[in-house]
């Protein structure tokens, strides 16, 4: 089930308590947020400055008409033209598969008595 709503408890309560921004909003670090805050003055040196695409409120939602992108794609965005491999030195390129991981027959053997364990059952 792709794209499937779903609902958490511990999340809804913090929003409800001003803890996360509103939905539908530009995020920022909530005022008071000392944590976030000291985070966020110990990464903003490393941060590319590249400006938001589209225009808001509009394209937060998806609506970007009206708005042009140059052809040339100078900020590998993605949702343009699929780049993946960013134009900017000093960024890592996008992780776009993960490698299935092939267990040999002990270690799946392995893998059921953790999960034997785990779940209480002795073997």
């Amino acid at each position: 089930m792709e794209c499937t709503p779903y609902w958490f408890q511990p999340v809804g309560d913090a929003m409800d308590a001003g803890k996360y921004p509103p939905v539908w909003t530009v995020a920022d670090i909530i005022t008071g947020d000392t944590n976030a805050n000291s985070k966020y003055q110990s990464i903003k040196s490393q941060i590319v400055n590249i400006s938001p695409n589209g225009h808001q409120p509009q394209s937060i939602s998806g609506d970007f008409s009206g708005f042009t992108y140059s052809s040339s794609d100078p900020n590998c965005w993605w949702t343009y033209a699929g780049c993946t491999t960013p134009k900017h030195t000093g960024l890592s390129s996008d992780q776009v598969a993960v490698p299935e991981v092939r267990l040999a027959p002990l270690e799946w053997a392995s893998v059921y008595t953790i999960v034997a364990e785990y779940a209480g059952i002795r073997l």
